[in-house]
């Protein structure tokens, strides 16, 4: 075991501090970490910055075509409502329109009365009961009084100074003479009576049975037809679409009934006609579109007071296709169309197919943001409306709306209100640019956190290393100075007293010689062992190897060693050791030699006068072991490795209980691993300590 003394936790006590490094090397990653999440933050914020304003263009892209989508009415002096519509709407859906007065009453299309109600002709103010020859002879079936009547009641209105018929005889004289002519079986011109009648009478006007009179006259002209176009009315053939609204605004079963039959002439007759783009389709529609706004009325005259206005959009959710009423704008711009009138009777109302709403909003979002990134919502007449703006699921539904960015509510110019909001459609989708950012910019800063806190743990290690080695290099200096002070001091003792003579007789100046000469090989092997330890710890010792005879090396070094052992009152004894029987390894023997008295010099400072030194050597299976066995106080478990390290002796700093510097088991150490083997340590406390190395036999050893 090394001797002299040093105090284990010396370096612990007296190791550098690590904050100064931290705060050194540590601080500046920390810094870049919490302007990292500053950044990290802000470009979070930028990025909904961005999408909030990207909302808002959409919200105010979208208030704008949704204006002109629920705008469908503009004022028109060249028709006959006196509007036209500016929206192409494209099948299956179509765009109604109705009227209401003051009090919300039905203005058009006509109302529908069924079953009919009687309505006699009465006398005029003046008491004349004009129409009371002509029901005479209807009452007795005397067709041709019936066309001299008609006919005479019809001539009077031509004559001047008269004054006239009212539209509702006029209609019935017509209508009634037709009648009485195909009666009396005169068929000629019966087409062109009966188009008289149905033009008379296409105001409304109604039998004094209650039924009107247009459909029923428009339904004898397709019978007398029999299914052929050019027996048909010239103004039939030369506008069907007028007719078609002529008739639809009667509003009975005997229109739908005309409908019906005229249906399959609709292909020829529309291709001789003049009117250009009207399909059968678009002619049937006309009828079709006012039954529904007849319907949509009513309706909303059940739900709504009709004494209060009702509001500018409803909503019409009765329907088996929801609609929305919305009012339209009557009254023209002055300054933009030149056209000055009064406004229109009543309020207009289109009603728009609640499907088409949200196709528009399909279509507005899919152009105005491809990417699909936002969601629109529309709300009109208390209904919402949502649609992703694009993307491959364009036309599909969206089932909510997550935080709106933005809202607007805007009106139409006839006051009808709706709500357009934009939000994202998917977040975390939106933002995922932004998280890679920060996850990138996260791991950066991470790596530069655990680069610097590498960097610390290294550089404080490094400090605590050139710390303990320059406690090593003191402890040295302090070892070898003490180590040496001793043995010079007995040579300069001896040598002066040599030099005055003080030694008297031949014994007493032989003495001092053998006693020189101990101090002087005692120098010889410490400088040795500072040297070759300096070597070791330079790399530049080498080893000159080759055959060698452990078992001969082993005597010879006892031999050397013996002088000194019994100076100390300790005997050695040697086992397995025969002269005759060479044990053979490929080694330095000098390094080997010089091992072996390491170890018997730290073996003789841990045993006392009078004990025994114990050196065996065995052979077994292709190794070779030798131990070195003292009968010193041993040394426990914790301390096996601890031994070999430089400088390191056990005991206090205030205790000089052995020679040494505390480098010896570490040239040992060296040495034996050198050579391929290894050093082992058996002790317990209170029982001496045995070091055993254990070397390869025949085995070339690499450094």
């Amino acid at each position: 075991m090394a001797a002299g003394p040093r105090q284990p936790n010396t370096i612990a006590a007296t190791r550098p501090a690590p904050w100064p490094l931290v705060l050194r090397l540590l601080g500046p990653a920390l810094l870049l970490a919490l302007f990292a999440s500053i950044a990290i933050v802000r470009d979070w914020r930028s990025a909904r910055t961005e999408a909030v304003a990207r909302a808002n263009e959409l919200v105010a892209a979208v208030v704008a075509r949704m204006t002109r989508v629920l705008e469908v009415i503009v004022p028109d002096p060249g028709k006959p409502e006196g509007f036209a519509f500016i929206r192409e709407v494209r099948p299956p859906w179509s765009i109604d329109w109705f009227r209401v007065g003051a009090t919300n009453e039905l203005l058009h299309p006509r109302s529908v009365l069924w079953p009919p109600q009687p309505e006699i002709v009465a006398p005029d103010a003046d008491g004349n009961d004009e129409w009371r020859p002509v029901r005479e002879a209807l009452e007795g079936a005397r067709w041709a009084a019936v066309v001299e009547r008609c006919a005479a009641l019809l001539g009077s209105a031509d004559v001047p100074g008269s004054k006239g018929l009212s539209p509702r005889i006029r209609a019935l004289a017509l209508f009634e003479r037709a009648l009485a002519l195909e009666r009396d079986g005169r068929t000629n011109d019966l087409v062109l009576e009966f188009e008289r009648a149905f033009q008379a009478a296409a105001s409304g006007e109604t039998t004094e049975a209650g039924v009107p009179i247009a459909p029923l006259a428009g339904l004898r002209i397709l019978d007398l037809a029999n299914g052929s176009v050019p027996a048909l009315p010239e103004s039939w053939r030369l506008s069907p679409e007028r007719l078609a609204r002529e008739m639809a605004r009667v509003g009975s079963p005997f229109a739908s009934m005309f409908f019906e039959r005229i249906d399959p002439l609709l292909p020829d007759l529309l291709a001789r006609a003049s009117a250009q783009g009207l399909t059968p389709f678009a002619f049937r529609e006309i009828q079709a579109g006012q039954e529904r706004a007849r319907v949509a009325h009513a309706l909303l005259a059940r739900r709504y007071r009709n004494d209060v206005p009702w509001p500018a959009a409803m909503l019409v959710d009765d329907l088996s296709s929801g609609q929305i009423a919305v009012e339209q704008r009557l009254d023209p711009d002055a300054r933009s169309s030149g056209f000055r009138s009064a406004k229109p009777n009543g309020r207009v109302f289109a009603l728009l197919p609640d499907d088409w709403i949200a196709s528009e909003l399909r279509d507005i979002g899919r152009e105005l943001e491809p990417r699909g990134d936002y969601v629109l919502r529309l709300e009109v007449a208390g209904r919402n409306r949502m649609s992703r703006t694009g993307g491959p699921d364009a036309w599909g539904e969206v089932p909510g709306l997550a935080e709106e960015l933005a809202v607007t509510t805007r009106a139409t110019a006839a006051g009808a209100t709706f709500t357009v909001g934009v939000a994202l459609h998917d977040t975390a989708t939106f933002f995922a640019g932004q998280r890679r950012r920060a996850v990138v910019f996260g791991t950066l800063v991470f790596l530069a956190l655990a680069v610097s806190a590498a960097s610390v743990l290294a550089t404080h290690r490094a400090l605590v290393r050139q710390h303990e080695l320059n406690l090593q290099k003191s402890n040295f200096v302090s070892s070898v100075s003490h180590e040496l002070r001793a043995p010079l001091g007995s040579i300069r003792l001896l040598a002066e007293g040599l030099e005055r003579g003080t030694a008297g007789d031949e014994a007493k100046r032989g003495e001092y010689y053998r006693l020189i000469g101990d101090e002087t090989r005692r120098l010889g092997a410490l400088v040795e062992n500072v040297l070759d330890f300096s070597r070791i710890e330079q790399g530049r010792q080498d080893y000159e190897r080759g055959p060698t005879d452990l078992a001969a090396l082993v005597l010879g070094s006892v031999r050397v060693f013996e002088p000194l052992a019994t100076d100390r009152g300790v005997r050695v004894e040697v086992g397995g050791v025969e002269s005759d029987v060479p044990v053979e390894l490929i080694a330095d023997g000098r390094a080997l030699q010089q091992a072996l008295l390491n170890l018997l010099d730290n073996a003789l400072k841990h045993s006392p006068n009078g004990a025994v030194i114990r050196v065996e050597l065995a052979v077994t299976a292709g190794e070779v072991r030798l131990s070195v066995a003292d009968s010193g106080p041993g040394l426990p478990a914790s301390e096996f490795l601890r031994i070999f390290e430089p400088f390191y002796r056990r005991g206090s700093e205030l205790r000089r209980e052995t020679r040494g510097v505390g480098i010896g088991l570490s040239i040992v150490r060296h040495v034996v691993e050198a050579h391929g083997g290894r050093v082992d340590v058996v002790s317990e406390p209170g029982r001496g300590a045995t070091f055993i190395v254990v070397l390869p036999l025949w085995k070339p050893c690499e450094s």
